[in-house]
């Protein structure tokens, strides 16, 4: 067995194109990446002041009331106002808003419903959108409060009024809050899904009708599955080299902060690998097309698993989240992204190491399938 991974190895590291595609071209969209978002945030600008027009629109003052005591007591973690509020009138913060001398008007109606004016998008309407999001879950649960429990509904203003910080931030991780960064978690991803190409090519090497390597596997005294899976061992450990290679190229050269510890990338990436090189071993034993054909098959597949985790746009699985979860559980690069999200903003906790054991069970799963369906290939000649 020794021999035969020596030589599955010599195989692959002879594939210059396999080599480009695993290392090198990621390493050059990790580069544009890097001059195209590495600017774009810091956290300096996410700490600003944001400058915003509230207007009263209720009939009774105590909606209105609630809400400015709320607003005015919204901090940063450091101490900074979140909000620089000007009160006024819905003629004047129009006005405002037109000028760019606010970010955004907040118009309070009655039954404290809440509604946001902004002119454009980006970072400080985000957050004034999440204001009012956060701001309407405490309003819904006020009114549940006063048609399930009135007598309750006195303590819990009066527990609001005396200012409960609503500021406090349970740290799990000195993670990286840039959002541009999911872009990085992606690429690694499909550097580890791209080993699925010397996955392909180790199972294609084995078969009888696709090439002269794979005659003389077949009138071997090795079960095929055997040479397959030193193959896989082969192609596992050079792919892994590439990623780890990618990696240090990332973080070292140019200096992209994938939050957490170091450790737990490592351990998901290499988990990712496997998978990456074990979709490929399966792949190829679908179907009795060529070489070509079935790399053009696994383009596509990945390249869409890519594209639906965030690759090539950021929110994408948010939307794929909000309107087919179950799509993120089964996309390989929906969960190598998530694992890596995961242990940046929750640090190694219970989503990160079910996003692992998520990971291996999905790898297992495709390694036993492979291995039987090479078992069952036969040949009328060879």
């Amino acid at each position: 067995m020794i021999r035969i991974f020596l030589y599955q190895l010599k195989i692959i590291l002879n594939n210059k194109t396999i080599i480009f595609w695993t290392l090198l071209f990621p390493v050059i969209l990790g580069t544009l990446f890097y001059f195209a978002f590495g600017n774009l945030y810091s956290e300096e600008s996410v700490l600003k002041t944001i400058d915003v027009a509230v207007v009263d629109e209720t009939e009774n003052a105590e909606p209105y009331q609630m809400f400015q005591a709320a607003a005015e007591e919204l901090e940063y973690s450091d101490g900074t106002a979140i909000l620089n509020i000007t009160y006024t009138d819905s003629y004047e913060a129009e006005a405002l808003l037109k000028d760019e001398a606010v970010t955004g008007v907040i118009t309070v109606k009655n039954n404290g419903d809440i509604t946001l004016l902004v002119k454009e998008s980006g970072i400080y309407e985000s957050v004034l959108s999440g204001i009012i999001a956060e701001y309407h879950k405490f309003n819904t649960m006020i009114n549940e409060i006063s048609v399930e429990n009135p007598q309750a509904l006195e303590k819990a203003l009066s527990i609001f009024y005396e200012g409960v910080d609503v500021n406090v931030t349970d740290s799990h991780t000195e993670g990286n809050k840039d959002p541009y960064v999911t872009y990085f978690y992606n690429l690694i991803a499909m550097m580890c899904l791209f080993s699925s190409f010397s996955g392909l090519g180790i199972v294609v090497n084995c078969q009888r009708n696709q090439s002269d390597v794979g005659l003389r596997v077949n009138v071997s005294p090795v079960k095929t599955v055997f040479i397959e899976l030193a193959g896989i061992a082969a192609a596992f450990l050079v792919q892994l080299v590439c990623v780890l290679l990618g990696l240090f190229y990332l973080i070292t050269i140019l200096g992209v902060n994938f939050g957490g510890e170091i450790i737990n990338i490592i351990i998901t990436s290499v988990l990712g690998t496997m998978l990456g090189v074990s979709i490929g071993y399966l792949i190829g034993h679908v179907g009795k097309g060529g070489l070509n054909t079935k790399i053009g098959i696994l383009t596509g597949v990945e390249l869409f698993c890519c594209f639906l985790s965030g690759l090539m746009v950021g929110n994408m699985k948010i939307l794929v989240q909000k309107h087919c979860p179950i799509v993120n559980k089964i996309n390989p690069s929906a969960v190598l992204e998530d694992a890596f999200y995961a242990q940046n903003i929750y640090g190694a906790g219970e989503r990160f190491y079910g996003d692992l054991i998520l990971i291996a069970v999905i790898t297992v799963v495709l390694l036993i399938v492979g291995s039987i369906m090479a078992g069952r290939n036969k040949y009328a000649s060879v």
